[in-house]
């Protein structure tokens, strides 16, 4: 009987162990080479069902990665943080101002600002009698060349280049979206697919905050003292700024970009306004940041996805900002005549 039982017992012993080992490598999870390394690889690509299931494919995906792949995940997310601060406000903060001759309707602003720029309205110098809008196209011309272009065209190339801006921006819009939806969504709460373009959209409410209080502002008060002042010290040192405009390569610049942003108008959104303005505009890239760091298990190729997505937002952004501040002017042959 004992060599009979062995041959029974032992067995049964060996198939527990295997089902115990089973059942604790069995966490429901897909094969760690297919979730581990899976860029553009959606929830819906492993799991079925309900929406819920973004959570089990997060999960599983840092189950199933070794500490290496962990570490480059939370290098990625760090990446990503800096996305919104560097692409939307910090970077080129000289290139955010506008200058514009007189103030823009009020939904009109509050996009403006929403897209990322900041209207700068000049006045009249009264040394030299030159109007306003002379001395903002004058100050424009030395922006950039996509800026001095835009002065020269008639109203209907710039309502065409406005609307070309719209929809470059709704397409890069859609391509976030696209980008968020095939990725591993955001901890903040996976079932909702769009935190990026939401979160750029939510720009408005900052901004018409902004606006509200502009009017009312430190940087209105001192506004038209400030520019009066530069235009004087331009027009008395105006050969020292040519040469200053023309880098050794020839290359237009602008010598007082410096002064430029600090005259009244700040290159910073909320800057120089009331303290609500400006928190408010933190409250809102802090958000922006959080938002982008949460996206979870970002991959190489991913980010730089992500990276071109938002450079494409920001440059559509920028576009039809320009362009919506350029159509309450006179531009193209019309400026002349009204200049005359």
């Amino acid at each position: 009987m004992a060599p009979k039982a062995t041959h029974i017992i032992l067995p049964l012993i060996l198939i527990l162990i295997f089902a115990a080992r089973s059942l604790a490598d069995d966490t429901g999870c897909p094969p760690g080479d297919d979730i581990i390394y899976s860029p553009f690889k959606p929830w819906f690509h492993f799991f079925t069902g309900s929406d819920q299931q973004c959570w089990n494919c997060a999960s599983c995906v840092f189950i199933r990665a070794d500490e290496a792949r962990k570490q480059q995940f939370a290098a990625t997310a760090l990446v990503m943080g800096f996305i919104p601060l560097t692409l939307k406000d910090i970077a080129w903060p000289e290139r955010r101002l506008v200058n514009i001759s007189h103030r823009l309707p009020f939904i009109v602003e509050v996009v403006v600002r929403a897209l990322g720029l900041e209207p700068h309205i000049t006045t009249a110098d009264e040394k030299t009698g030159d109007p306003n809008r002379v001395l903002t196209e004058r100050r424009s011309a030395h922006s950039s060349k996509v800026i001095a272009w835009g002065w020269k065209q008639e109203k209907a190339v710039v309502i065409t280049m406005a609307c070309m801006g719209a929809i470059s921006l709704a397409l890069s819009y859609g391509a976030l979206a696209a980008v968020e939806v095939f990725s591993k969504r955001s901890a903040l709460g996976c079932i909702y697919p769009i935190f990026i373009v939401t979160w750029y959209v939510a720009a408005i409410l900052p901004a018409i905050i902004h606006v509200i209080f502009a009017n009312r502002g430190p940087s209105s008060k001192s506004l038209s003292a400030a520019s009066s002042e530069e235009e004087v010290t331009e027009s008395t040192r105006q050969g020292q700024d040519e040469e200053d405009r023309t880098n050794s390569r020839g290359v237009p610049t602008f010598a007082n970009k410096k002064k430029h942003s600090q005259d009244g108008e700040s290159a910073v959104q909320g800057g120089g306004e009331y303290w609500i303005v400006q928190f408010i505009w933190a409250v809102y890239y802090i958000a922006g940041t959080l938002i982008f760091t949460s996206i979870m298990a970002v991959t190489v190729i991913e980010l730089v996805v992500w990276f071109l997505c938002t450079i494409l937002v920001t440059g559509a952004s920028k576009l039809l900002g320009f362009f919506l501040c350029l159509a309450f002017e006179f531009t193209g042959e019309r400026r002349h005549v009204v200049q005359g």
